[in-house]
């Protein structure tokens, strides 16, 4: 998928660029290791799962995230003996959305829906991302949205 480009500034930082997202280490309760794009909450011991139908939205699942923090890039390892997934934090991810009664539009406001699913944001529900894709009434599919910081 990604383009990667190393490079090297002014200030001697060198650095891989894959997508457009920061992500971070998180150690999750899952017993499977999540798919690129799940939606993750935080669980009651402070680890991150897959959003199912509640939790407090963390971010979604990158493996080739712009920028890592945290841990490795050799995610099968970092799962595998630390139970470590990258999270993106802010920038833009992949992620499925729901389009409801009326669709979404780019620049929609986005909120949890339930199964891994965000939707147009609703009254008392807290915007996670904003939509950078349409999606047409009543359709779920996997757009690009921009997480919120």
């Amino acid at each position: 998928g990604g383009t990667t480009r190393a490079y090297v500034n002014d200030y001697g930082l060198v650095g891989a660029v894959y997508n457009s997202d920061i992500a971070e280490g998180f150690v999750t309760s899952e017993a499977q290791q999540p798919e690129e794009g799940d939606i993750m909450v935080l669980d009651r011991d402070g680890r991150v799962k897959k959003f199912r139908k509640t939790g407090r939205f963390v971010g979604v699942v990158s493996y080739r995230p712009g920028l890592l923090l945290g841990m490795t890039h050799n995610w099968q390892d970092e799962f595998e003996k630390n139970r470590k997934v990258p999270i993106a934090l802010v920038g833009q991810v992949r992620v499925w959305v729901y389009g409801g009664r009326l669709g979404i539009q780019a620049g929609d406001p986005l909120s949890l829906w339930k199964d891994n699913t965000l939707c147009r944001k609703t009254l008392g529900k807290e915007i996670v991302a904003i939509a950078m894709e349409p999606v047409k009434p009543r359709e779920r599919k996997r757009i690009l949205v921009l997480l919120r910081p």
